[in-house]
């Protein structure tokens, strides 16, 4: 089906930036509406939808067949942000619609002379669905777009046929004559014999059907989109088919794959003009260029974004974010970087986010660098945790005249794994593991040297050891000075939003910036609705937090377990104790004797060091 539309669903050329906004709302209406048969003779009532652009029976298959509310999009979907925690074209024929037309069930539906469409768009869906959902094809005699436009039975010897002609003066067509009555035995929706295909259900007819579905929930995989096109119209669809559709709806929904990387600066400064404060830039990728369209234009490099309210909220969480990388698997591949901080209720806070070629020396470089320059206040430390990729470490190093340094600490699970992959034995792994948790030095020196002195070790795990011990402060929570890692031994923060982002990895990137934005709109209006029931009382526990809960349920932790310890002063003048603790048993099942330690309260230190490795109170 051809394209006989004078406009572009993903036209650029906007000079005024209002009308772009306006398009490039984040909330926006799909760009093409649902088509319908205008004023017209026909007096069958439309068929209602609700604010979703779901009719009836639509909602009900979508929930049914997916499993899935369809009044909540995967974009705005944050049932599960509490269990992210902190581990201590342009040529589209179709587009997708947020209104519906008539219902095309053909006991209620006829069609007769006199109806008018808005464009010949309109009247080609129009009758296709009808054609579909009636189980009768047709075939185009005549498809002349400014002249005459004619379906007729598939069947030979049949009368039924319908022709549209254009109105004068207009883009409007209307059904000037019909033959409107089947007599051809068609097919039964109902037969479990019925033919598994129709010349009308094409993969772009089902893309445009299934678009709202799609919208709502981008992930859904392939099996179930044949299963919601067998509900619908009771066709069993190939998997190519299915995959085709699928496909032709995200053009629809947000352009062709190379059109993204085109229409994604406008996204972004449309997205940073309605929300003041955001920082965004854009750049090519070098001096390369190509043709596009018959121009000659520059190739995407990278784009980095940042929301001005994570920017602000930045200041009053721990000094500490996590970075990665995550694989984008579209057509066009790519990697998208993150950086994530995390509150004192240890849920994740995104910071920062960077779509690139490949996670390279240059990419880290200027992902970081931004970093420190736009997000993180210019004088605060920070610790930033992450794996060894060369392109962190160099970045790391780079010193920026007038900006605080930041601290670089390594990833325990990284560490641990690269070493199991030296050494193929979990156990000589594990105990690398408590190497890297202990909190004293002196536990750290009889673990470590226990390791070490392993028969089991080989001269290449051995040296890898050795070879690493002298920066033991990147891995090792006992040398962490100034408990610059807040306690977080692991990179758990960003892994957890690469889950997150896992379901949309495979949408054009413009879908992927919308993402983000939705999300952490959700992200924000439900944490900021339960802080306030929290403050209020108004939570299953009736009471009011003075603290995030979780720092409050520390607090009292801590309050009882000092029920069971006594102190004596040994300094007055400093202000030093013995704080003895009675024999017990520890939160994994080792039991131990009576413990002593020494506390300052003047400068909250203790010799168990964990105060000032965790700064916790």
């Amino acid at each position: 089906m051809g394209d006989d539309r004078d406009d572009d669903l993903h036209d650029n050329n906007i000079n005024d930036l209002a009308a772009y906004c306006l398009q490039e709302d984040m909330d926006r209406d799909l760009p093409f509406g649902r088509s319908y048969a205008a004023d017209s003779d026909d007096n069958d009532p439309d068929e209602e939808v609700n604010e979703d652009g779901f009719t009836t029976k639509e909602a009900k298959v979508h929930d049914k067949v997916l499993g899935h509310d369809h009044r909540i999009s995967l974009f705005r979907n944050v049932s599960l942000a509490d269990e992210a925690v902190v581990d201590g074209d342009k040529g589209n024929s179709l587009g997708p619609r947020p209104i519906s037309y008539r219902d095309m069930n053909e006991d209620e539906y006829v069609i007769q002379s006199g109806i008018r469409f808005r464009t010949l768009l309109e009247y080609k869906v129009w009758i296709k669905e009808y054609s579909v959902t009636s189980h009768h094809p047709y075939k185009v005699i005549h498809a002349d777009t400014k002249l005459r436009y004619t379906v007729k039975c598939v069947e030979e010897g049949y009368p039924w046929i319908v022709r549209a002609r254009p109105l004068k003066g207009g883009p409007e067509w209307h059904i000037y004559s019909c033959s409107a009555t089947h007599l051809c035995t068609g097919k039964n929706r109902d037969d479990k014999d019925v033919k598994i295909d129709h010349l009308q259900l094409t993969s772009e007819f089902i893309g445009y059907k299934l678009s709202n579905s799609i919208k709502s929930l981008p992930t859904m995989s392939i099996k179930e989109v044949i299963e919601l096109v067998d509900a619908l119209f009771h066709y069993k669809v190939k998997y190519g088919k299915a995959w085709k559709a699928k496909q032709a709806a995200f053009n629809m929904l947000y352009g062709d794959w190379e059109e993204a990387y085109n229409r994604l600066p406008r996204l972004l400064g449309a997205m940073a003009h309605t929300n003041p404060g955001m920082i965004h830039m854009v750049e090519p990728f070098g001096q390369r260029t190509r043709i596009y369209n018959g121009a000659n234009v520059r190739v995407f490099g990278l784009a980095f974004w940042a929301f001005e309210q994570c920017i602000r909220g930045f200041q009053h969480y721990r000094p500490v974010i996590s970075v990665n990388g995550t694989f984008l698997t579209g057509q066009f591949k790519g990697t998208m970087l993150v950086a994530i901080a995390n509150d004192a209720n240890s849920r994740l806070f995104p910071l920062a986010f960077d779509l690139v070629s490949a996670e390279s020396n240059d990419n880290w470089a200027w992902f970081i660098g931004l970093l420190r320059i736009k997000v993180i206040p210019q004088h605060m430390e920070v610790c930033v945790i992450s794996d060894r990729h060369q392109g962190i470490l160099n970045a790391m190093e780079v010193e920026l005249p007038g900006f605080a340094p930041l601290h670089h600490r390594w990833c325990m699970r990284h560490f641990v794994a690269n070493f199991y992959r030296a050494c193929r034995n979990q156990e000589l792994s594990d105990y690398l593991k408590h190497c890297c948790q202990a909190y004293s030095e002196r536990r750290f020196s009889n673990l470590i040297n226990a390791l070490l002195t392993s028969r089991d070790l080989s001269p290449g795990v051995l040296e890898f050891l050795n070879r690493h011990l002298a920066s033991r402060s990147k891995w090792a929570r006992a040398f962490d000075e100034g408990g610059r890692r807040y306690g977080q031994m692991t990179s758990n923060m960003a892994e957890c939003f690469n889950m997150v982002l896992r379901g949309v990895r495979a949408l054009p990137v413009t879908a992927i910036v919308q993402y983000t934005f939705d999300k952490m709109n959700g992200y924000f209006l439900k944490y900021s609705e339960e802080t306030d029931r929290q403050i209020a009382g108004k939570n299953r526990a009736k009471k009011k937090y003075m603290y995030p809960p979780k720092v409050d349920a520390w607090i009292t932790f801590q309050t009882r377990k000092a029920d069971s310890q006594t102190a004596v002063c040994f300094d007055n003048d400093e202000w030093i104790y013995q704080v003895n603790e009675p024999r017990g048993t520890t939160s994994d099942g080792v039991q131990h004797g009576g413990r002593a330690f020494e506390f300052s309260l003047r400068t909250c230190e203790c010799s168990c060091k964990r105060p000032s490795l965790q700064v916790n109170p």
